[in-house]
């Protein structure tokens, strides 16, 4: 999982890298808003935590830009400042942002909301893995099915495979026949 950390000062930042350091996580820093955005489309992180007030573009402007991106999968931003205003804090969510901490933060909370985020992207591989199996049973068991309708293929093309072809057709005529023989039956049983 990869975790993006936002911090212009530099001691916050490496505090909450330090503190969200774990086994399968990889952990970037950038310590502006631009920074932030270019990583966040090059690197496409599972979480990220971005601090409101920093120099270039704060965090209210990053949220709005990654929001903009059309084709684009929002990563989970967790707003991190120490502003607990709360019109601050609607404006972040409304923007995008999934969680508001206000410094200083519990680092116990900060690694519940890493170990929420790492057990969902978890299990949202899992699920991305099993419905791309799924599809690609779905696609052979169409394609087997149409093999036995056509041939070997000559010159890139395929062929009709007529004992294929014939199985089909007389199958739809006898029973067209024997719904004909039925109706017949019962309207001479009417009469």
């Amino acid at each position: 999982m990869k975790i993006l950390v936002v911090d212009d000062e530099s001691t916050a930042r490496c505090a909450l890298a330090k503190a969200l350091r774990g086994a399968e996580r990889e952990i970037l820093e950038a310590d502006d808003g631009e920074t932030a955005i270019s990583m966040v489309i090059e690197h496409s992180p599972d979480l990220v935590f971005l601090d409101l007030n920093m120099p270039k573009k704060d965090g209210l402007v990053v949220l709005l830009e990654l929001a903009r991106r059309q084709h684009f999968v929002m990563p989970e931003i967790i707003v991190v400042t120490a502003n607990d205003s709360i019109h601050i804090a609607v404006e972040c969510i409304r923007r995008g942002a999934t969680d508001f901490l206000t410094k200083p933060y519990d680092v116990d909370h900060v690694r519940s909301i890493a170990n929420r985020t790492e057990k969902r992207v978890r299990l949202e591989r899992q699920d991305h893995v099993a419905r791309s199996g799924f599809e690609r049973d779905r696609c052979h068991q169409r394609r087997c099915a149409i093999s036995g309708l056509l041939g070997p293929a000559v010159d890139g093309r395929a062929r009709p495979n007529c004992r294929g072809f014939r199985k089909v057709i007389n199958r739809k005529r006898s029973e067209r026949r024997r719904r004909q023989y039925q109706r017949g039956c019962e309207t001479a049983w009417r009469a």
